[in-house]
């Protein structure tokens, strides 16, 4: 700010200044406020793709085991782990989202 001053003092332009300071403190707002969405949208969508994928691999495991009479142990234990995969591809599209 005292470069400021001194530019104001030699050239007399304290208009232009007090004019420049306002809209750069107005971008700087816009920026900081949309800088902040951005982090509370990328946790939130975070939030929602882990939920989804627990749920994915919790569903997998209920109907590997409500159906335990009519599918082997080996199908079962397959779809469980395919669920687990695709709660990885979640992660990486979290990631892939969120740069």
């Amino acid at each position: 700010m005292e470069m400021f001053m001194v530019i104001r003092f030699f050239f007399h332009v304290q208009a232009d200044f007090s004019c420049a300071c306002g809209q750069f403190e107005l971008k700087f707002h816009l920026r900081l406020t949309t800088s902040l969405r951005w982090c509370y949208l990328s946790r939130w969508l975070s939030m929602a793709l882990k939920t989804l994928a627990k749920l994915s691999v919790f569903v997998a495991a209920l109907l590997a085991v409500l159906a335990r009479d009519h599918i082997t142990a080996g199908l079962a234990g397959l779809s469980i782990t395919y669920a687990t995969e695709v709660t990885g591809l979640y992660i990486y599209l979290e990631t892939y989202c969120q740069s």
